[in-house]
């Protein structure tokens, strides 16, 4: 187990807890759809 590893991590299967969301209100579609398209 790394020192990253969380029961967050092992549930849904990831070695990093990185997650990206909306950041309201410096955010626009076009942004948002570029981070959702670079997974």
């Amino acid at each position: 187990m790394s020192d990253l590893s969380t029961a967050f991590t092992r549930q849904v299967g990831i070695e990093v807890p990185l997650i990206c969301g909306a950041m309201y209100p410096c955010s626009n579609p076009e942004l948002i759809a570029a981070v959702s398209d670079a997974g």
